[in-house]
């Protein structure tokens, strides 16, 4: 008789994140992994040592913050956040499209209301995927970004 033998603590990470459909933002900070990514209706926010997350947040792409990029200016930049309990984490990439060897940068700005709690740079060379997504997303369902405001607003579209 074959018997296969998991160690069911191998098995508690796949339990509690599903994994990415689509990366939204991925980089290295120091010791740390953050990993932000579109699953289904979903924004799914991981942090924390590679495979091993401390936080895990998930929040439908409606409620999820973003702010498009109006196209304008040297900097390409995408920011997008989540929420949990009153604190907000803003996650952001810039890159310069006039510089042919530009990299991606990256950063998490964590909120507590208007104060900064923490800010952690991405390290260089690490960032992955496209942030500028959510913004596209939140419009494919139905949201109408209101530049006076910097506000989403539901259709119809003014």
């Amino acid at each position: 008789m074959f018997r296969v033998i998991i160690p069911v603590l191998a098995l508690i990470p796949s339990l509690a994140y599903a994994g990415c459909e689509v990366l939204l933002m991925s980089c290295e900070i120091g010791s740390k992994h953050l990993e932000f990514c579109l699953n289904g209706d979903m924004v799914d926010y991981t942090f924390g040592p590679a495979g091993r997350p401390e936080l895990i947040l998930s929040q439908s792409v409606q409620s999820a913050g973003a702010e498009p990029w109006p196209g304008v200016g040297r900097e390409i930049w995408a920011i997008a956040s989540v929420e949990n309990a009153g604190v907000t984490y803003l996650m952001s990439t810039s890159f310069d499209r006039q510089d042919e060897n530009a990299v991606t940068n990256g950063s998490i700005a964590v909120l507590k209301g208007d104060k900064p709690l923490a800010r952690l740079d991405c390290d260089k060379g690490t960032v992955k995927g496209d942030l500028w997504i959510v913004a596209d997303e939140k419009a494919r369902r139905g949201q109408c970004w209101q530049e006076a405001t910097g506000t989403w607003a539901s259709a119809p579209c003014n």
